[in-house]
């Protein structure tokens, strides 16, 4: 099985093919750019594999949150070719590709942090339960100025260096969003999450979340 995945959530896009158990992956060299730079990486990405279009079993693709243009360009790209290629789609939240580089143990309730624009940030909180990572907490904007981490919480950050130093919290993992965590979430995932109902799929914009 064959699974490209996108990732357009963060201003420097990115593409990734897992095949079985090899993967490949390949970024953008243009940041904020997507609409253009999106088909080329993706080209480049399945010549650099000797793959076609035809060869993909399921496209995997960041929903969000994140950049407003990003996720809207990216989600509109892979419908596209489900469409012509009549394969199916799997979503990934952004929160959960953030957890899945990280890996932290399970057991430790975790803080994804997604920082959105001026001093706004986008969190959201998951438990372990069965091995598994569960939201445990309904995700919003807070303000920097209103974020409350816990001593025990395992706290992990995407977004500028800046605003990582005015979060003033001493132990947290900040990462980069690729899209090989993305291919790899949709290929563990494929047989729950694909689907071919792509007109209910929108990204998860700030506007979906409550503002405190």
């Amino acid at each position: 099985m064959k699974i490209l995945g996108i990732e357009t959530s963060v201003k420097q896009s990115s593409a990734a093919i897992v095949i079985e158990n090899n993967s490949y992956e390949v970024f953008s060299d243009t940041k904020e750019d997507t609409s253009k730079s999106l088909p080329f990486i993706v080209k480049d990405l399945l010549n650099k594999v000797q793959s076609s279009f035809n060869d993909i079993d399921g496209i995997a693709i960041s929903m969000g949150p994140g950049s407003f243009t990003g996720l809207r360009v990216g989600l509109s790209y892979v419908k596209g070719l489900s469409l012509a290629l009549d394969i199916p789609i799997i979503p990934i939240s952004t929160f959960e590709s953030m957890i899945n580089i990280v890996k932290p143990n399970l057991g430790k309730v975790i803080q994804t942090i997604i920082h959105s624009h001026g001093t706004a940030l986008y969190i959201a909180e998951y438990i372990s339960r069965n091995q598994l990572y569960v939201l445990d907490s309904v995700p919003k904007i807070v303000d920097i100025d209103n974020l409350e981490s816990k001593k025990d919480m395992s706290i992990i950050y995407v977004g500028p260096d800046k605003i990582a130093d005015q979060l003033n919290i001493t132990e947290m993992e900040n990462i980069q969003l690729t899209a090989l965590s993305i291919a790899s979430l949709g290929y563990n995932n494929y047989d729950f999450l694909k689907t071919k109902s792509i007109d209910n799929l929108a990204p998860n914009y700030i506007g979906s979340f409550k503002l405190d």
